[in-house]
């Protein structure tokens, strides 16, 4: 039996909440079934882990958190003794972020530069839960599967990081993966009060001209930061301040 008729099968008779709360049961206490040594989909916690290795407990925004654990780009840090704060508009991803991440502060919100109500396109367990229509049928045409709307109001990322930052900390590592909707993210940010230090974001590219030549890049060059690393569809940017250890950028500390 194939894993998927087997989740077909237990999503029938135990439901999607049950089903989401067995998997990510087994992926904390049986590795060997559920889990999986790199958490991230693209190894992109395995990076930062090495560019962090001088922040014993610090602290990260994870915008699109989408699951505690599987996919995460930042629960191998939670397990090393960081928090933050992850926000998530997917009511199933909230849940699971409130039972497994008790350190951080979880969010059910939109992050948007619009301040408005906003539809959101839900594809159930799947991360591909999205803003743009377009990625959503198009998800829709290649998987078979349908969604639901949620209505939201959106809020910038600057009010977000206003109300709960704590005073006096500084954000080591922004994580945004919001499914085409990531310039928008960045762009509500408040770039003179909140600085991270090394930006994670997804953006989907075909050749590295187009990359150079995208408003993301543009945006984030303007803003101070250079691009270190890419895995797969994840760019890695450090703020130009932030470099300032011999063995930069593995051995990253605070200065």
């Amino acid at each position: 039996m194939n894993r998927s008729l087997l989740l077909r099968i237990l999503l029938t008779f135990v439901g999607e909440d049950r089903l989401r709360r067995l998997l990510t049961w087994m992926e904390i206490h049986l590795p060997g079934l559920g889990g999986k040594r790199v958490y991230a989909e693209f190894g992109e916690d395995i990076i930062l882990d090495h560019m962090f290795q001088g922040i014993r407990a610090g602290f990260y925004v994870d915008v699109g958190a989408h699951h505690p654990i599987r996919e995460s780009n930042t629960y191998r840090l939670y397990r090393r003794g960081w928090h933050g704060i992850n926000i998530d508009a997917s009511p199933g991803s909230f849940s699971l972020l409130q039972r497994f991440r008790p350190r951080d502060i979880n969010l059910h919100t939109l992050v948007s530069n619009q301040e408005t109500m906003l539809t959101f396109y839900c594809f159930g367990l799947s991360s591909m839960n999205t803003l743009d229509l377009a990625r959503a049928e198009a998800f829709k045409k290649a998987s078979g599967h349908s969604w639901s709307t949620l209505h939201l109001h959106s809020r910038s990322l600057a009010d977000i990081l206003a109300a709960h930052v704590p005073a006096g900390t500084g954000i080591d590592l922004l994580s945004v993966d919001v499914e085409g909707h990531d310039l928008s993210v960045l762009q509500s940010n408040d770039w003179e009060r909140f600085v991270p230090r090394v930006i994670l974001v997804e953006m989907h590219f075909s050749t590295l001209e187009s990359l150079f030549r995208s408003p993301l890049f543009e945006f984030l060059r303007e803003k101070g930061y250079d691009l270190v690393n890419i895995l797969g569809p994840s760019l890695v940017f450090v703020a130009n301040k932030a470099k300032n250890h011999p063995h930069w950028p593995f051995m990253m500390q605070r200065g």
